[in-house]
This record gives C-alpha cells, structure tokens and sequence, in this order.
C-alpha cells in the first residue's frame, strides 16, 4: 500500500521546480521556520490521508487498498497532459483562445485540487448535511467523500464556469509560488474569485466579470510586474500561515522554484 498520500500531485508541483534540479524545490517551512531544498516527493503529502478507517481507527479495505488514491491517479493522467500542453501554449501571444473541451478540463482540474485538499475533507460532514446526507461515524465520513466527490466536481465546476478566466504571467525578475493550499477563494460562489498558480511562471485568476464577456472562449495573458507578481505569492502565503494559525492547524510548506523569493516574502528587507 502507499503509504504518502499527496494532496498535491507531484506532476504539477514538477512546475515549480529549481531550473537546475528538477524533482526539487526551496520550501520555507513554517514549523521549524527554515528554508530548504525538498523533493518533490516530501511536499504536499500526509500519510494515509486518502484510506478509510472503522470506527476504532483501522483501516478499512472493503474497497481495496489505495482506492481513492488510485483513483486520484487516474484523473491525474487525463489533467496533468493537458496543463503542461497549456503551458507551452501561454508562452507565445497576449491571448489564448480554448475550445469547450479546454474549458471542461480546465474547471475541472481546478476542482480537482480543492476536493483532494485536507482543509476540504474537513468540511466533508457540512457539505453532505447540505445535500441531506448524515455524517456520524468516521467510517461513514471516509465513504461519504468517495460518494460526495463526483458532487463537489461537478458543483465546483459549475461555479466557475460562471467566472471569467484571466491568464497571469510573472516578471523574469520574479516567480510564482505555490502551497499546501493551492487554490485561493474569496466569496461564494467560486467565481466570484478563485486564483490558481500553475507554474512558477503563470496564474489562473478566474472571477466574475465587471462587464458582459462576448467570447468566453477567449482569455488574456497578462505580464505583471514584480510587485504584482508579489501580490498574488502574499495571497497565498497569507492564507497559508491563517489555515496554520487556525483550530484546524493545517498547512506547513510555501513553495518557489527559488530561494530569493522566499527570502523576500518571509524576511522582507533583508
């Protein structure tokens, strides 16, 4: 059985990689306060966190080992080929241009990350009360997540669908950074703001548009500058350190293809 389980897939953390050493990144850990090269395979993972347990806390494998792991993996083949194609792409031009199948994968990708997330699996018994379904004991819990995902899919997609999808691209002088929460949301619905960074050197932002968008098909690319670049990392370093100053204590690693940025987010002036 697999025993590190990633909430992040290590294919996408691939993308904020050192230039020179793929398979590692610069971590900032805020447990132990240190910066440090860690593999890809040491970020974004708990053990166990995908496997079902019984009410004692044994685990339980009705359904087999690694189930949802392993169905993790599967969404990953189909995700995964397309983001890095999406990449390649976001290098030329001020805009790209998707088809409907694009979009599918795109929305769904996005969800995909929120629904794998532990901060989300703490909130499995809120959102099975929302649709009716009782969640009292823990083997009820890890099943419920199983049936709830497809729902939490197809719902979180359908909020986003109703945003408008902008492309952000980084200053050479700076980077993208990414964490243990990879997707930001501020409101309800999604749409209203969901930003995303899928590289050290381009962002989603998705967020309901200020005036009727003719051509959902079509979406720029901005270049920032690095104060704006800086913007987006504190957002996600913000929510970071209030998931892990928060009763639900979650959250331990901001990560950046370099030191330097890091350096300048958590000791500003030095």
């Amino acid at each position: 059985m697999n025993k590190k389980q990633h909430f992040v897939p290590q294919m996408f953390l691939k993308n904020f990689c050192i230039a020179d050493e793929p398979g590692k990144c610069w971590e900032y850990n805020l447990h132990n306060k240190a910066f440090s090269k860690k593999r890809t395979e040491e970020l974004c993972v708990q053990n166990y966190l995908y496997e079902i347990r019984d009410d004692n806390g044994n685990y339980y494998y009705e359904n087999g080992k690694n189930a949802v792991e392993k169905g993790f993996c599967q969404l990953e083949s189909q995700y995964v080929p397309f983001i890095d194609v999406l990449l390649t792409r976001l290098e030329d031009g001020n805009r790209i241009v998707f088809t409907d199948n694009d979009l599918e994968l795109l929305y769904a990708w996005i969800s995909f990350l929120m629904i794998r997330n532990p901060l989300l699996l703490q909130a499995i018994p809120y959102v099975a009360k929302e649709i009716g379904t009782c969640i009292d004991t823990k083997i009820g819990k890890s099943y419920n997540f199983i049936e709830l995902m497809p729902f939490l899919m197809e719902k979180f997609s359908f909020d986003l669908k109703k945003g408008h999808i902008e492309f952000l691209k980084s200053d050479e002088n700076c980077s993208f950074v990414i964490s243990d929460i990879p997707v930001i949301v501020k409101g309800n619905p999604l749409h209203h703001f969901c930003y995303v960074p899928i590289s050290s050197k381009f962002a989603i932002v998705i967020q309901k548009p200020e005036t009727i968008v003719t051509d959902v098909h079509s979406c720029i690319i901005r270049k920032l500058k690095k104060k704006d670049v800086m913007h987006y990392n504190y957002m996600i370093f913000n929510a970071l350190i209030n998931s892990f100053e928060s009763e639900l204590s979650f959250g331990n690693s901001l990560i950046a293809n370099n030191q330097s940025i890091l350096m300048e987010m958590i000791l500003p002036g030095v």
